[in-house]
């Protein structure tokens, strides 16, 4: 909450949305700038340690998808009317993209791994366990792979390809929303910006406190976020 407050205020000031008078501040101007940056680089490495708990664990198990795709709406919409301003906030705009290329990974982990919940990997016993119509039925996972099976990409691969198809997809509906932005009235693009992005961010929380619920499980969440 901390970073995102620094985070926001340094963004306002730096495209002057808000003026600040240097001569009575009681800090110098320096510390105050510094903690700005703290804040971006903090928002923009966030999900950072959430990625790599889903590479290690290869599931995305107690993850939200309605979390991230939320965040993720919300950083585009941001980035779009930080782009769009007749004065762009380039650091708040790169800030809020890197933010949107984890989001983006994140979604393709959740895709690439869409099966780890149906199949568990015993290791202490060498058995698979899959879970059919609600039972548990343990086979030899010593036994050669279905045909199916082995034709399946492994899942970086799967990651990978859907990565691809999702930043392109972003990127053009970003430049779409540029445009659009630059369009409309400042107006416009400050409420979809601005207050809509915050109510995205906000409310995304929700899918996920869901998760937590149900599952009566926090295993697969990165306390990072």
């Amino acid at each position: 909450f901390v970073c995102g407050a620094a985070r926001w205020a340094f963004i306002q000031v730096a495209m002057g949305s808000v003026a600040i008078d240097t001569s009575e501040l009681r800090y110098p101007v320096w510390s105050v700038q510094a903690l700005g940056i703290i804040g971006v680089v903090a928002f923009m490495l966030m999900l950072l340690p959430q990625v790599a708990v889903n590479a290690y664990r290869r599931s995305t198990n107690g993850m939200s998808v309605g979390l991230i795709v939320l965040w993720h709406l919300g950083s585009l919409l941001a980035t779009a009317h930080y782009a769009a301003l007749p004065e762009p906030a380039v650091f708040g705009a790169l800030g809020l993209s890197v933010f949107s290329f984890f989001c983006g990974i994140l979604e393709a982990q959740a895709f690439a791994y869409r099966r780890s919940g149906s199949q568990m990997t015993c290791k202490a016993s060498g058995h698979s366990i899959d879970s059919i119509g609600g039972m548990s039925v343990s086979s030899d996972s010593t036994a050669s792979p279905s045909p199916q099976d082995a034709s399946r990409l492994p899942p970086w691969s799967r990651c990978l390809i859907a990565f691809s198809a999702i930043t392109l997809v972003w990127v053009l509906f970003d430049l779409g929303l540029v445009f659009l932005f630059k369009a409309a009235p400042q107006e416009v693009s400050f409420v979809a910006g601005n207050v809509a992005s915050a109510v995205l961010w906000a409310v995304a929380f929700l899918p996920q406190m869901r998760e937590f619920i149900t599952t009566r499980d926090i295993g697969g969440e990165s306390f990072s976020l």
